[in-house]
């Protein structure tokens, strides 16, 4: 019986008689058991006796016949195994309704395209008015660094370097609101408290003047160009 009609029969037979096999490696060849139902040595010391088969024989003797089919059918119960397994997994996984899960994922790629081509459609002009705007800044950006004599980017700080300057700000306010307040306390009825508080406003004018002097006033001196 050959392999596609096999296949044939386990498709129309029913369930209980697919199921019934085992896996093959349950159940070995015993060399042994087979050599000795198979009557192999007795066999073979005849058939040698006999001269049989000659040397030039291209066909099996009976015993190895009888052998080479003991093998092919445990070849072919592996085959029937794994068709009856195949079948056992497909319907488990029939059973686990997935189809339609698969079947979306096979067709990911092309939603993806489909709505990637909606939203670009949709934001064309946004993306458009964006672009244009790029443009510009980057001519003006080049036109800036032409007129001055830039060849670097330009450089801005970080958030911790931003943080950095305004903890650096507030700490001299209060270091040297601190070291005033017992100063100013003495001519005021609010104590140690007011003479705090009066010492902390004018220690932030103080550093506050300082800073717009420093950040606007100190870096044009040495100015490729004092009108920019």
């Amino acid at each position: 019986m050959g392999l596609i009609e096999r296949v044939f029969k386990w498709l129309t037979s029913s369930n209980s008689a697919r199921t019934g096999k085992g896996h093959p490696d349950l159940y070995p060849i015993d060399v042994a058991l087979l050599t000795k139902e198979l009557n192999l040595i007795e066999e073979a010391k005849r058939l040698g006796e006999a001269g049989i088969p000659p040397s030039d024989a291209q066909m099996p003797s009976g015993p190895e016949a009888a052998a080479i089919q003991r093998v092919e059918k445990a070849r072919q119960d592996y085959v029937d195994w794994a068709v009856v397994r195949a079948g056992i997994l497909s319907q488990d996984l029939s059973k686990l309704c997935r189809s339609q899960d698969i079947n979306r994922a096979r067709q990911a790629d092309k939603e993806f395209e489909r709505k990637a081509s909606a939203l670009l459609t949709e934001k064309d002009s946004l993306l458009r008015s964006l672009g244009d705007a790029a443009k510009q800044n980057s001519k003006e950006l080049e036109e800036f660094k032409a007129k001055n004599g830039l060849t670097r980017d330009a450089t801005q700080k970080s958030g911790p370097e931003v943080f950095f300057n305004l903890a650096l700000l507030f700490g001299l306010v209060l270091f040297e609101g601190l070291l005033n307040a017992k100063f100013f306390a003495q001519g005021l009825d609010d104590g140690l408290i007011g003479g705090a508080i009066y010492a902390m406003i004018l220690a932030a004018m103080n550093v506050l003047v300082a800073f717009f002097f420093g950040r606007v006033v100190l870096r044009y001196f040495f100015h490729r160009s004092i009108g920019c």
